[in-house]
């Protein structure tokens, strides 16, 4: 009588630890090894204050910083070797003409590498560049100029 009633209208609760069958076997939809996942482990925002200040620092602080790129801005590489087949000696290449070349976004940094190079001339403007890149395009009688982003990622 009570199953014909509440049909449609309250959802039953779902049992969880009842093996792999079941949506939430095993680790009952807690994850893995965590301190979320330990029975008594809570995450307390700072305005409940349940812990000692001395005991704090031992709870670390949720997720991870990526230190892949330097300060976690994201950097585009470009080779000479491609610039060499779509530029002309003595051109005046732009950061924006190089980033609507090869479709890079504004957000990203330019970055200039190593490659095989015959132009002759070029000026080339960018964030960032390799010492032999520069080297190269410096013996072919070009310059490269770096832009003024450089010195706060340093």
């Amino acid at each position: 009588m009570l199953n014909s009633l509440n049909s449609g209208f309250m959802k039953e609760s779902r049992r969880v630890g009842r093996g792999h069958g079941c949506s939430k076997g095993k680790t009952c939809g807690r994850g893995h090894k965590g301190q979320k996942c330990r029975s008594g482990g809570k995450r307390y925002s700072s305005k409940q204050k349940k812990q000692h200040p001395v005991n704090k620092k031992k709870i670390l602080e949720y997720g991870f910083k990526c230190r892949n790129n330097s300060g976690g801005y994201i950097t585009k590489t470009i080779s000479l070797s491609l610039l060499n087949n779509r530029l002309s000696s003595n051109y005046k290449c732009s950061i924006k003409n190089l980033r609507d070349m090869f479709g890079i976004s504004d957000l990203c940094y330019v970055k200039l590498l190593d490659g095989e190079i015959t132009v002759t001339g070029l000026m080339l403007e960018c964030d960032l560049a390799s010492d032999n890149a520069i080297l190269k395009i410096t013996n072919l009688g070009g310059k490269i100029n770096l832009s003024n982003v450089v010195s706060c990622l340093v």
